[in-house]
């Protein structure tokens, strides 16, 4: 034979599968049918829904309500018979399997409860073994040679049907996540939607709340009171003349009174009669004649004094020209030299640069190229190296022990230490944006409230912010040494430098400038090895710092306006406690 036994046995596989092509495709394609559905059903109703059901078969009913207030729904399964089978109350999803009989099944979806909000629901069905009865083996009768084969015909079709179970479950799955997906989606718009309209709102109160309060508090510094310079004096402008010197029936005036002597004298002492003489005195007063200063050719007359204990024959509101002559202006304003204050701003921008440093050390910490032991090693170097020029720069003067120094270190080291796994599994609940967050707000507090006219205080504003956003930076590392290590170099960066720097600025004054450029290069250089981008605009931030803002302060030193003059409050030196009795 010139055809070999392996060649034969392939052509008698391909006859017999293209003899019974028909009864395969039968036989392997009807193991379960899929549907599923999506529909709106209205607030206060019920819809029902009927599937046909075969004895023996198996019904999967799967839902989800993917909008609508509370998101939840009632679900109930009937069979047949009329017996629930499967039912939920008040649930958002769910999940039904049973076993069916002969007959149509009914299954409804109720929102009665609700009375004011639709709900969309999404539900699918899987109908397993519902073929229409033929035996799916009747194929294999019409196969010739079969037998022949090392792999059976049978192998071939659990292969196919088990292919096509599990596209069918794939296919599912998707379909289930589209919907949570949809329900997840819609549930986002709706907290936009509400956290948007409550923030116009909270906004819209706040600003009422902020008119009502202005108009309250200009009201409550308002005078209401009018008076009158004209050459008659009326009631009211008798009544606060009153209050400012002290009347007496025959019109005269007691230099030593005082504005709460004539007050009390007003409400204890003035009885009706007296109320008309003093008006009748204001009325029948002499005419009001102006001061030196009044106008050309007019008479001389008692000059004015610059006192509210007397009357005078002024008006209120007058002013003599004399009352500016001890105007001064611009007593005292600081002059700026150009570098003085570059100097001092110098002090910010390194500053700003520390915050750098500690990211960059941060950085490579947490992307595994410096380890916590080179990072401990040199935080303990550069410590001792501080602490040693710190005492050759003290001058002798010393508030505490190097014995008392010595155990502050070692107890921040051992708690520290001790803390380090607390430490690092503090923010695990909390997102990692969250904590870049919160780390960057507190090292931009800390910054702003740094104060840099001394160093740190233990406990101070800015210290606490620097160490709070070092222990949320360095919860993010990958194991506690590295967070031990991160919150040591911590605090040499943000509490000790500080104290090394200003006392480097009060006994050595040619290294502050000095110290200051070593830091913000190291800042820049640093920033610049993983983010060139972050380096440059630091680079702009420094230079605008050291540079351009000292030269537009020293500018604009020379339009300040500022006046200062005798408007000394008035001070009661007399005893009034009699009055008071």
């Amino acid at each position: 034979m010139w055809l070999s036994e392996e060649a034969l046995r392939v052509l008698v596989v391909f006859l017999s599968l293209c003899i019974s092509e028909r009864y395969v495709v039968a036989g392997a394609f009807t193991q379960s049918l899929d549907s599923d559905f999506t529909f709106t059903l209205p607030a206060g109703r019920k819809e029902c829904f009927f599937q046909t059901m075969r004895k023996d078969a198996s019904l999967e009913i799967e839902y989800q309500v993917l909008d609508g207030a509370g998101l939840d729904v009632d679900f109930y399964l009937s069979s047949p018979s009329g017996h629930v089978v499967a039912s939920d109350f008040r649930k958002s999803d769910g999940v039904h399997t049973v076993e069916t009989e002969e007959g149509d099944y009914m299954f409804c979806f109720d929102n009665t409860f609700s009375t004011v909000s639709e709900k969309i629901i999404f539900f699918e069905l899987i109908l397993d073994n519902m073929d229409d009865g033929e035996d799916p083996e009747d194929w294999k009768q019409y196969v010739q040679g079969a037998d022949l084969l090392d792999m059976k015909l049978e192998d071939i079709m659990d292969t196919i049907n088990s292919v096509k179970a599990r596209l069918g479950k794939s296919l599912q799955i998707q379909t289930v996540l589209r919907a949570f997906e949809a329900r997840d989606r819609n549930l986002q718009e709706s907290n936009y939607e509400r956290v948007n309209i409550w923030s116009c709102t909270n906004v819209v109160v706040m600003v009422v709340v902020s008119c009502i309060q202005v108009y309250l508090l200009r009201s409550l510094f308002e005078d209401k009171r009018k008076t009158r310079t004209e050459q008659g004096l009326d009631l009211g402008h008798s009544v606060s003349l009153c209050t400012t010197v002290h009347c007496s029936p025959a019109g005269g005036a007691s230099p030593s009174a005082t504005p709460l002597l004539g007050l009390v004298f007003v409400l204890r002492h003035f009885r009706r009669s007296q109320w008309r003489d003093v008006v009748c005195n204001a009325e029948t007063a002499a005419p009001l004649v102006m001061g030196a200063d009044s106008g050309p050719g007019a008479p001389p007359t008692v000059p004015w004094r610059k006192v509210l204990y007397e009357r005078q024959p002024f008006p209120d509101n007058y002013v003599d020209r004399r009352f500016l002559e001890e105007l001064r202006r611009n007593i005292r304003v600081r002059q700026y030299r150009y570098w003085a204050v570059v100097r001092e701003a110098g002090l910010v921008a390194q500053q700003l640069s520390c915050v750098a440093v500690f990211l960059t050390l941060w950085f490579y910490m947490e992307r595994g190229d410096l380890g916590p032991s080179m990072l401990l090693w040199a935080s303990l170097g550069f410590a001792l190296l501080g602490y040693g020029l710190y005492e050759v720069l003290g001058g002798g003067s010393r508030e505490r022990t190097r014995l008392a120094d010595l155990q502050s270190a070692a107890v921040f080291l051992a708690f520290t230490f001790g803390f380090s796994p607390v430490l690092k599994t503090l923010t695990e609940s909390v997102s990692t944006d969250t904590v870049y967050a919160m780390s960057a707000m507190m090292l931009l507090a800390h910054l702003v409230s740094f104060p840099y006219t001394q160093p740190s205080p233990p406990g101070s504003l800015s210290l606490n912010a620097a160490l709070f956003g070092s222990v949320c930076l360095a919860s993010r590392l990958p194991g506690a040494l590295h967070t031990f290590a991160m919150l040591s170099c911590a605090l040499l960066v943000f509490a000790l430098w500080p104290c090394l720097l200003h006392r480097l600025r009060d006994r050595a004054e040619w290294s502050f400038p000095c110290a200051a450029a070593l830091v913000c290069v190291a800042g820049v250089g640093g920033l610049a090895s993983f983010w060139p981008e972050g380096a440059f605009l630091l680079f702009l931030a420094l230079l605008v710092l050291t540079l351009a803002c000292p030269l537009l302060l020293v500018h604009l030193q020379r339009h300040k306006d500022n006046i200062h003059g005798p408007w000394d409050e008035a001070e009661i030196r007399e005893d009034l406690s009699r009055f008071l009795s």
